[in-house]
């Protein structure tokens, strides 16, 4: 998997042990045949999967058995067996953090990569001169997929429970009495304590140098963050965040001891009604996400405020995804 240092919007962000924070996307085989396919021809387009706007013909993720049995029989033709088929097409977007400057690396599901370095004498241009071995700890997940009758994709985020600290928030509890959010004193990854201003942007990934300058008056250094929206939605909505709750307790609680996924609670979910295109006004569930270590400075907004469709095509298609155009295809 390919490392970057860079946000969407070019910001960069570390931790207050020092560790700049490395992103890597991934996808599952069903996405990886079905992109290699509509792009080298191996599965043509049909009015099911797919739409012609203009000089454009776009497809749309497989949702049914139908576009499913397209991308499999592709596969299997060129000597590949698809392990899970009805995962359908899912992209993850992962982030994390030299696993050496935490005080807790067990708590994380860790892993070992190559990642950038760089000249770090100018504080506030760092220079890149590199790469090293490095073990990773996550500290954030991106998972998008595809399912029945939404090619727009489910738009889901997951954070370790010692990233930041919450915005303040509300929830019902469980004697139907709206009640404001525990207080968590940290320590955290991205906070100091008690922390503050919060998610103000202290340096950008430089695209024509690959490196990395500060803002001014700030330095290539830590700042502060915190999540704005506690569960995808804004504080107040007390009868959202207590579903997103309850749904992570159940979950955490059905884990074995020890599994390393119980440090790891999600956010919220996104998706439009009906799996029409977003337009700014049709996107529902808790469509207000924000991963505080990959959209740290850009909370607020909804996913599909950048993944939407650039063609107007009257149904969603790929062009939800970043990743399915710049991808190439496996042959």
């Amino acid at each position: 998997m390919g490392i970057e240092v860079n946000q969407a919007t070019n910001g960069v962000l570390m931790s207050q042990a020092g560790s700049l924070v490395y992103y890597a996307s991934m996808v599952n085989d069903v996405f990886a045949y079905f992109l290699t396919g509509t792009k080298n021809g191996g599965i043509p387009p049909t009015p099911a999967n797919s739409v012609v706007v203009g000089p454009n013909t776009i497809f749309r993720f497989p949702t049914d058995l139908v576009g499913l049995t397209e991308v499999t029989n592709f596969a299997t033709a060129n000597g590949f067996t698809i392990v899970d088929p009805n995962a359908l097409a899912v992209e993850l977007k992962t982030s994390w953090v030299d696993a050496s400057t935490l005080p807790n690396p067990g708590q994380y599901i860790k892993v070992k990569a190559i990642v950038p370095t760089y000249d770090t004498t100018d504080p506030d241009h760092w220079k890149p001169n590199g790469t090293t071995g490095m073990l990773l700890a996550m500290v954030g997940m991106h998972v998008v997929g595809s399912t029945k009758g939404h090619p727009e994709m489910l738009w889901a985020t997951f954070e370790h429970f010692g990233n930041a600290s919450n915005a303040p928030y509300q929830y019902v509890n469980n004697f139907g009495f709206t009640v404001p959010g525990p207080f968590d004193p940290g320590p955290w990854t991205f906070s100091s304590v008690p922390g503050g201003p919060f998610n103000v942007q202290h340096m950008s990934y430089n695209s024509g140098t690959g490196g990395i300058d500060s803002i001014a008056p700030f330095h290539v250094d830590p700042s502060d963050t915190q999540r704005n929206n506690a569960w995808g939605m804004p504080g107040a909505s007390a009868p959202s965040n207590t579903q997103i709750i309850a749904i992570d307790t159940s979950v955490l609680t059905q884990l074995i001891p020890g599994d390393f996924r119980g440090n790891y609670f999600m956010t919220g979910t996104t998706w439009t009604a009906g799996g029409f295109p977003p337009n700014g006004f049709n996107e529902v569930g808790t469509n207000l996400l924000a991963n505080t270590t990959m959209e740290t400075y850009n909370q607020g907004t909804n996913c599909f405020g950048c993944h939407r469709s650039t063609f107007g095509s009257p149904v969603s298609t790929t062009d939800v995804s970043h990743i399915f155009g710049p991808l190439k295809p496996l042959f």
